[in-house]
């Protein structure tokens, strides 16, 4: 059961490298001269995450409890909804913002636990 877990933890923790390096590429496209580019990708961000807070949400509490990554991942999710509002009433700037000091933010904070799980939790 440990080996599963550490599995499920190791494929959560390289899938949230690849959505924090979505999201800072989203970042960059919001910073050029068509921002709207960016909702494609993060909407790919947005389905990252769910496969991840799914999964993460599958391991059976007794074996680790994973509900502090899961609520932080909530956090992301709900950020990550208000850069889409922003976008979706093409307030450029409020996504920029949103996206600069409260989604990568968050998003550091819950690819870090689930690092921490990882290297912590979870003995190999």
């Amino acid at each position: 059961m440990e080996e599963e877990l550490r599995d499920v933890l190791q494929k959560s923790l390289d899938l949230s490298d690849t959505i924090k390096e979505g999201a800072e590429h989203a970042k960059k496209l919001l910073d050029s001269e068509t921002p709207e580019h960016s909702v494609p990708l993060l909407e790919d961000v947005s389905r990252a995450l769910q496969a991840v807070q799914s999964a993460l949400g599958q391991i059976d509490p007794q074996v680790f409890d994973a509900a502090q990554i899961v609520e932080e991942g909530e956090r992301v999710d709900a950020a990550l909804s208000h850069v889409a509002d922003a976008l979706q009433a093409e307030t450029y700037g409020s996504a920029k913002e949103v996206m600069q000091f409260t989604l990568l933010p968050r998003l550091n904070a819950w690819r870090d636990m689930i690092y921490d799980a990882l290297t912590t939790e979870v003995s190999p």
